[in-house]
């Protein structure tokens, strides 16, 4: 049958060799496909992103709270409309509370909140966020920040 057991031996060698390479080559293919569509779409939405927030703004009137609620006038003031108020209040002690409120504040529209707390808020920082989709992009560069609140 095998006349050289050598041969037989290096050309196996050969075989796994290559078999072992085309494998490897196939895996860092797809490995290298799955990174750059993911990169795509990171590098898409940071900019539908940047886009939707560069047209987002957020304006705080009218503010003043009581022992229970915050209460603010707030308007949009340029050409996107907002889909939710994220508001981050911090206490006279230093405590965060974050309060979410759906709510859809048209372009060039202002709208009454009552945010409920509790004690007495030093500052309050309100940030403007909408959806892409499912997603929700919350507009940090546009958020307006305040710790002058008076007493209702």
């Amino acid at each position: 049958m095998l006349r050289n057991k050598s041969a037989a031996s290096q050309w196996l060698s050969w075989v796994l060799l290559v078999g072992l390479a085309a494998v490897l080559g196939i895996f860092m293919l797809n490995w290298i496909r799955d990174t750059a569509s993911t990169h795509t779409e990171d590098l898409k939405l940071r900019a539908e992103r940047a886009t939707l927030c560069t047209n987002i703004g957020v304006r705080i009137d009218g503010l003043c709270q009581n022992t229970q609620t915050l209460n603010m006038n707030v308007s949009n003031n340029n050409d996107a409309g907002i889909k939710s108020i994220l508001v981050l209040m911090i206490d006279i002690y230093g405590d965060p509370q974050l309060r979410e409120t759906n709510i859809t504040i048209l372009p060039e529209e202002s709208k009454e909140l009552k945010i409920v707390k509790q004690g007495i808020v030093q500052k309050i920082e309100v940030v403007p966020s909408t959806y892409l989709g499912n997603k929700r992009i919350d507009c940090q560069e546009k958020r307006v920040a305040t710790e002058i609140i008076p007493i209702c």
